[in-house]
């Protein structure tokens, strides 16, 4: 199972890298795990920003089932444009980004990396309609 969470991390993060424009400029992109591969790559914005900084302020747990990862359903990678300090009973950490996990049949989730680049999966209890509006994508589970 590790294997498979951390082959996911690696290509989702070799993905984001290859995507980055000369610039540098850090993209948002929506993985499709069924596929194993990005369906949609689009450039943040203040309210992607200042939404997935909400979804991260409402960390309510860990997340505590055995397959984190799902066989189906999506990642959606917001990396941030400032660094987040995330402060809580269960992680404090610098963050640079947010992967949030939508399965096909549970609720969101999310991934953050720590220091040492080392998986922590959270739950969280806020709605993600407005996320999902601001990047233009429609996810039914």
């Amino acid at each position: 199972m590790y294997k498979k969470v951390f082959l996911l991390i690696l290509l989702v993060t070799f993905c984001g890298n290859i995507v980055c424009g000369a610039e540098g400029e850090k993209k948002v992109e929506i993985f499709d795990n069924k596929s194993s591969s990005v369906v949609k790559t689009l450039s943040s914005s203040s309210d992607i920003q200042r939404e997935t900084s909400i979804i991260i302020n409402n960390i309510d747990g860990v997340y505590k089932k055995l397959d984190p990862i799902p066989k189906t359903g999506y990642m959606i990678k917001v990396p941030l444009v400032k660094p987040v300090t995330v402060s809580n009973e269960w992680f404090y950490h610098l963050v640079e980004e947010v992967i949030i996990i939508l399965p096909q049949n549970d609720d969101p989730h999310l991934l953050l990396l720590d220091d040492e680049q080392f998986p922590h999966f959270f739950t969280f209890n806020h709605g993600i309609d407005d996320l999902l509006s601001y990047i233009d994508f429609e996810f039914r589970r």
